[in-house]
């Protein structure tokens, strides 16, 4: 239940990203060096993010429906160095 308390209330509405090689996503050119904001609640609320997005569903998380999700579809905290602690790095 907390996994789908923080998807439908994530903590942050905003996350900054440094894109450190060019990439392409969804058809869109990314350029190295870039910086990318990410929208845990706007990617939650697509319906590409499973059926009815903006209800609770507190089953979303079992075991058998996680299955196959990518690691990444849902992402209350992100992965990987932010922003801030990549350009602090040596």
């Amino acid at each position: 239940m907390i996994e789908e308390s923080l998807r439908l209330y994530p903590p942050a509405y905003g996350m900054i990203r440094d894109v450190k090689e060019d990439d392409e996503i969804g058809g869109f050119r990314i350029p190295a060096r870039s910086m990318v904001i990410l929208s845990p609640y706007v990617t939650t609320a697509t319906p590409a993010s499973g059926p009815t997005p903006r209800r609770s569903t507190p089953t979303r998380f079992t075991p058998e429906r996680s299955a196959g999700r990518p690691r990444f579809a849902w992402y209350p905290f992100l992965g990987g160095p932010t922003s801030a602690s990549a350009r602090s790095s040596p």
